[in-house]
């Protein structure tokens, strides 16, 4: 495989935020919106670019955090292409607006944050970043400063729901509500209590939910439950849950406990799941498929290293794209028979820079390859020949287009 063309902002560090949005315009205008970064004012904007990539609009501008690094500024598009959506806030004041592309305004929302809107726009779901971050991810160490609520108040965080149609956001499942539904409720409250008597504090777990993450179609979509990112000065037992849901249910379902076990899952337009996964008789990761009705799981591909971001193709099912950070390569792979098809190449990080955990900033970025809606081409961030972050898109193989 090679790179056919490279998006980016000329001199900017230039993201694609996440690898379960599509930041191509769905009026298939070749438009494309991407957050970017002046590393000399430390500021950052979204961006809309045109298909050749010259830049039409650029909006947003505040001051970049470890979070810029990982996911840019969540920049999505509504389904209409009018609007852009975008975080505006911090992580300790989070807001969240909408920018008109015809009008050049913008609504902002506050007290709410983004982590991508879904296909069909609003309303919308999600976390608090800000909950994250604070535990420890993105810094190395646990702050609770940047959380935007107190961790022990689980009455007064956890999924938000919210539009720009002047209603009130809503709190639409706490983290209280998670856990009088949580099969393992009194497991995980008495481990809360033993942690707060032992050292003496007010939070024992440090329960968050986030990383909300829909099905291309917005008909499904997944929730993280836990406290996964605690740094490890907590003494915390690791705690990794995913929930399901369908768009205009309340109910949610507890399918997979991922603690110390997986990472990076998504769901797709037919309800299941993909992503790293360790079952009990395995020794190490590998990418599956998981039936959240049926709990069945399926072996897509078992990639040398664990870790990755994997996404299967919209029209072809038998072929997965994966990112390998620790071998700075993308991997295609036939699901069918489990074997690597092509692979390229990809830095994504600056030479010498040695990562730190989790500690996210400009030196490193995550690839988050996701093919684009036809199936054609696979879009990924990399670190280009002038250190800085570029989005690179990567044609498919003819033969296994459909």
């Amino acid at each position: 495989m090679k790179i056919g063309k490279i998006y980016r902002v000329p001199g900017q560090w230039t993201i694609s935020s996440y690898y379960t949005l599509n930041p191509l315009a769905p009026d298939n205008s070749g438009r494309i919106t991407l957050a970017a970064c002046d590393l000399k004012t430390k500021i950052c904007s979204v961006f809309v670019l045109d298909a050749d990539g010259n830049i039409l609009d650029n909006f947003g501008h505040r001051p970049a955090e470890s979070m810029f690094y990982h996911t840019g500024s969540w920049e999505s598009w509504s389904p209409d292409c009018r609007y852009i959506y975008y975080q505006s806030g911090s992580l300790a004041i989070p807001s969240v607006s909408r920018y008109d592309l015809v009008t050049r305004e913008n609504k902002t929302i506050t007290g709410v944050d983004l982590e991508g809107a879904p296909s069909f726009g609003e309303p919308i779901m999600g976390g608090l970043p800000g909950m994250l971050y604070g535990a420890g991810y993105g810094y190395g160490v646990y702050n609770p400063a940047l959380c935007p609520v107190p961790f022990e108040e689980r009455d007064k965080h956890g999924i938000f729901e919210f539009s720009f149609d002047g209603s009130a956001p809503k709190l639409r499942y706490s983290i209280n509500d998670f856990l009088d539904f949580h099969p393992k409720r009194d497991e995980l409250l008495t481990v809360d209590k033993e942690l707060r008597e032992k050292y003496n504090r007010v939070c024992g777990l440090t329960l968050m939910a986030y990383c909300v993450r829909f099905s291309p179609n917005g008909k499904h979509f997944i929730i993280y439950f836990g406290n996964h990112c605690v740094v490890s000065e907590r003494n915390e037992p690791r705690v990794s849950h995913l929930f399901y849901g369908k768009t205009g249910s309340d109910e949610l379902k507890f399918v997979l406990d991922v603690s110390g076990r997986g990472v990076h899952w998504s769901v797709q337009d037919n309800g299941k799941l993909v992503g790293f996964y360790r079952p009990d008789s395995e020794e190490k990761q590998a990418i599956y498929q998981l039936d959240p009705i049926s709990g069945e799981l399926e072996l897509v591909a078992a990639p040398e290293n664990a870790g990755g971001h994997p996404t299967l193709s919209p029209v072809n099912p038998d072929l997965c794209i994966n990112d390998e950070n620790s071998n700075r390569r993308l991997i295609l792979w036939n699901s069918k028979n489990h074997s690597p098809i092509a692979e390229i190449d990809l830095q994504c990080r600056v030479p010498g820079y040695v990562p730190k955990g989790a500690v996210r900033d400009e030196n490193r970025c995550c690839h988050h390859p996701r093919f684009t809606p036809d199936g054609k081409y696979i879009l990924s961030n990399f670190i280009d020949e002038n250190n800085l972050c570029a989005i690179a898109k990567i044609k498919v193989p003819e033969e296994y287009i459909r």
